[in-house]
């Protein structure tokens, strides 16, 4: 079977991870609206374990393109690749109407992606970190 995601588990701590240029940009542009967000920083922390400032931080560190700084990896720590799995997770409830309908193709326009895809992403990351950790 095929990872979707190129992860592997760093010996003093963290992941290097080898996004390709589109799970790179869907990683960005998940962080990216959750930063822009009308919710509190405190409220985005408890959506992504981080504030405003340090998912926008975050996000400008995606590898969006083959010749991007860490397009041959790039090493992420717990919290921030827990971070990203939030955001590709939490993007969607954005995109509510009435809290309660998910409105898809206003998430499409603004995130350039289908939901499944996002949510793809979030759990091949889940279950690279979960190959990467398993006892051997």
């Amino acid at each position: 079977m095929r990872r979707i995601v190129d992860l592997v588990a760093l010996p003093a701590g963290g992941y290097r991870v080898k996004f390709t240029p589109e799970q790179g940009l869907a990683a960005y542009s998940a962080l990216g609206a959750l930063a822009r967000s009308s919710f509190t920083d405190t409220a985005t922390k408890v959506q992504a374990g981080l504030g405003k400032k340090e998912l926008r931080e975050l996000a400008v560190r995606m590898p969006t393109d083959p010749d991007d700084p860490g397009a041959d990896g790039l090493e992420l720590s717990e919290e921030e690749l827990h971070a990203i799995h939030a955001a590709l997770m939490a993007v969607a409830t954005l995109y509510l109407v009435n809290s309660a309908y998910f409105a898809q193709d206003p998430f499409q326009v603004e995130v350039g992606y289908l939901r499944e895809h996002m949510d793809s992403l979030a759990l091949g990351l889940a279950k690279a970190v979960s190959e990467a950790t398993r006892p051997s």
